[in-house]
């Protein structure tokens, strides 16, 4: 009898921790196609155009992935952000939440996301309502950066 109410006990933790990955799964792929479809919502000034358009994601193995998926065979790159190469990548768009490395890109020419609190840190801001994602730009902090928005 204990050992059906483990076994029970074990599905049921094993069946949530499934559903939760399934669950951050599903949110890196909406966060990807948020991050590569402001590709195409921004224009960025001339002195930054490239024929190819960099892309750094920082410690989402996830969202890295999915946005590797997306970028297959277009002009554009994706770099996973470490600690060694952050100085050295010439970035279109960074997702990070590390706060130290954000502020390595402020003030330059790249659209800075992340899921941070503070909205002063970045340009655009994940964050979850209810069950839906959404994003909340910081228009300040673009247009400071000469970012402009396609058709508008």
């Amino acid at each position: 009898m204990k050992l059906k109410k483990i076994s029970f006990l074990l599905l049921i933790v094993a069946i949530g921790f499934t559903l939760d990955i399934k669950a951050q799964q599903e949110d890196a792929k909406i966060k990807a196609a948020f991050i590569y479809n402001f590709t195409r919502y921004f224009d960025w000034p001339e002195e930054v155009k490239t024929d190819t358009f960099y892309i750094g994601i920082e410690s989402n193995q996830s969202i890295y992935n999915e946005l590797l998926k997306a970028s297959k065979n277009r002009r554009v790159k994706v770099y996973e952000v470490k600690e060694t190469n952050v100085e050295n990548l010439n970035l279109h768009i960074l997702y990070s939440n590390d706060v130290k490395t954000l502020n390595k890109y402020q003030g330059k020419s790249v659209l800075l996301i992340s899921e941070l609190e503070d909205k002063n840190i970045s340009m655009v801001q994940f964050r979850k309502e209810e069950s839906s994602q959404k994003y909340q730009l910081n228009q300040e902090k673009i247009d400071k950066i000469g970012l402009k928005k396609r058709g508008g």
